[in-house]
């Protein structure tokens, strides 16, 4: 999700859950290093911008060129 996070500006996150009133829990993809709603709390539904529906970079594998090497 495209959120606006707290003291934080734009971010993009997993949604994890949301609650009945609408508020989101936002989760990091590095627990150890990247904040999430661990660190500040549930975003309210009207800070969601949007869906996340693909990445421009990194290619994912799928996608990415294979390297031909010469022939020896």
């Amino acid at each position: 999700m495209v959120a606006r996070l707290p003291e934080r500006g734009l971010g993009i996150k997993r949604a994890e859950f949301a609650d009945p009133d609408g508020s989101w829990w936002l989760r990091s993809d590095n627990v150890g290093v990247g904040t999430d709603s661990a660190t500040f709390g549930m975003v309210a539904a009207t800070d969601i911008l949007g869906r996340v529906v693909a990445r421009y970079w990194p290619r994912p594998r799928p996608l990415r060129r294979r390297r031909v090497r010469p022939a020896p």
